[in-house]
């Protein structure tokens, strides 16, 4: 069945989108407060088992290292509902701490992309 079959009103619709954000945002809630997290870190493992874009809470994504091809491995840092300021601090700390950004090479990428142009 598409979804131009579906029998669902927009109001259906809105009515699924706010069941499933409350229901992501109690089982976060419940996590932190039994945990007393004001934070929670993790790596790509969390995706998926995590519900945060459904709750719409913040999430930082920092630098955690690089794999064999260069490319950043993340450290994503979790919030809870109106948490950015614990988050951003908490994201700062890290990154203070850990030195593991690289800044990227701009003249190289500027030609990169030139490259493409001609």
């Amino acid at each position: 069945m598409s979804s131009q079959e579906s029998d669902m009103t927009e109001e259906d619709v809105r009515t699924n989108i706010n069941q499933v954000r409350q229901i992501a945002r109690e089982f976060i809630d419940s996590i932190m407060d039994s945990n007393d997290l004001d934070v929670i870190a993790g790596s790509k493992f969390l995706r998926g088992t995590i519900p945060y874009p459904e709750a719409g809470y913040p999430t930082l994504t920092l630098p955690n290292g690089y794999d064999e091809n260069g490319q950043p491995i993340p450290l994503m840092l979790f919030g809870s509902y109106l948490g950015e300021p614990q988050l951003i601090q908490v994201g700062y700390a890290i990154e203070q701490a850990s030195s593991v950004r690289v800044a990227p090479d701009l003249d190289a990428a500027i030609a990169d992309i030139e490259k493409l142009n001609d």
